[in-house]
């Protein structure tokens, strides 16, 4: 193979085609995002590693005009990516510590959060999708718990635990658990990298703000 060398250069670096390289360089920082998303809209892809082990750490519910219905719960998740723990450590075997049963945060791993917002590539419930007109995903109908005198009893989101009553009507708030779940990410029609994971809700509790 014939090797070819550069005989001609760019031209001379001066200040105004310095000035342009900086130009450049800040408009694709400033616009990373958006422009990943054209490449991807222009390149379909499947992501090369569809699904992981994340860690839900929020909720947020989803309400139609920052009003929530009693008939509708859903809500949108943050999360962090996790693996199983070192299982070297074997004086921890045997307890409730125990490492082989545990997880930990992946050093630079996928996140939910961005520019401090927890929820900026939020995640869905997929159980949560079809929750409407006072129905939800793990198979109940709420005015059929009312009518059994279990009208209080509401659908919580993955990760939040129903802490018990703070006087009449007044729940305390819940307590967080670090559920872990297998976390499928996909691009969505437009093009958009979106985030998904399947639980079956508990049904527990009071009428659920989630605060």
């Amino acid at each position: 193979m014939t090797k070819r060398m550069i005989t001609k250069s760019l031209g001379k670096l001066t200040p105004r085609v310095w000035h342009q390289l900086i130009e450049s360089a800040a408009f694709v920082n400033d616009n990373r995002e958006q422009l990943d998303l054209a490449i991807s809209r222009l390149t379909p892809r499947k992501p090369e590693r569809p699904f992981f082990l994340a860690e839900i750490t929020d909720s947020d519910r989803i309400t139609e005009g920052g009003t929530p219905d009693d008939d509708v719960y859903r809500w949108k998740y943050a999360w962090k990516e996790v693996q199983p723990a070192d299982p070297a450590d074997e004086t921890t075997h045997g307890t409730l510590d125990d490492v082989r049963y545990a997880f930990a945060d992946v050093s630079g791993g996928l996140t939910s959060t961005q520019n401090s917002d927890a929820f900026h590539h939020y995640a869905l419930n997929t159980i949560e999708a079809g929750n409407s007109s006072g129905l939800a995903g793990p198979g109940v109908k709420y005015t059929g718990l009312d009518a059994q005198g279990f009208d209080s009893l509401r659908p919580r989101p993955i990760g939040k635990a129903f802490d018990g009553m703070d006087g009449p009507g007044v729940e305390n708030p819940m307590v967080d658990v670090a559920v872990i779940v297998p976390m499928f990410k996909m691009y969505d029609p437009s093009g958009g990298l979106r985030f998904f994971f399947s639980a079956v809700n508990v049904i527990d509790g009071h009428w659920c703000e989630n605060d």
